[in-house]
């Protein structure tokens, strides 16, 4: 039985009605703002929803943005969002244990590229990947790359063959402080 459309706009909804401050992260889930910014967001269409103003959020010194994270809460509340800083996409690919690739066609990624990894349809990240963990790219070919845990170093084993989002992810470092940018529509909800 398919969940209609119009229901998928509720649930996301839903959850954009609890997300009112956003917060910038490190890779240690450490915030690295001077302050969270209010967000308001648009009504669902399509299964997806949208923040509906731009946002600059003022980044302290020495602070490198890895995460934009969501929160119901101008101080401490409850955290229902993270997203990598300065992702362009989040696309579903094939994970193989031989050889211990990634197979995601056209993918536009680079050697050094950062990625993150996310289950595909709850079914559970292939044995060797890990959520939240930000992976650098290796052995890029147009349509297959491996991961490693440091840049330029030996692939990550993978144990089992799936599924997997891969979403791009690029850190932000801002070493005298500064503004990071969110422009209007660039936070997206989506309803699967």
């Amino acid at each position: 039985m398919s969940t209609s459309v119009a229901a998928k706009n509720a649930a996301v909804d839903a959850v954009t009605g609890l997300i009112t401050h956003l917060d910038l992260l490190d890779d240690s889930d450490t915030s690295v703002a001077s302050a969270r910014v209010a967000v308001e967001w648009d009504a669902a269409a399509s299964r997806i929803g949208d923040n509906t103003n731009a946002e600059d959020i003022t980044v302290t010194a020495g602070g490198t943005v890895f995460w934009v994270a969501g929160y119901t809460a101008l101080s401490g509340g409850t955290q229902h969002s993270k997203t990598p800083a300065g992702s362009t996409f989040k696309r579903p690919a094939l994970v193989e244990n031989t050889g211990d690739l990634i197979t995601l066609p056209a993918h536009g990624l680079s050697d050094n590229d950062r990625v993150i990894v996310e289950e595909h349809n709850g079914e559970g990240l292939p044995t060797g990947l890990a959520a939240e963990t930000f992976y650098y790219v290796v052995s890029a070919t147009t349509d297959t790359f491996q991961v490693s845990l440091t840049e330029g170093g030996a692939a990550v084993t993978i144990s089992a063959d799936g599924v997997v989002y891969v979403q791009d992810a690029i850190p932000n470092p801002f070493p005298s402080g500064g503004t990071y940018q969110i422009a209007a529509g660039a936070l997206d909800f989506l309803a699967a």
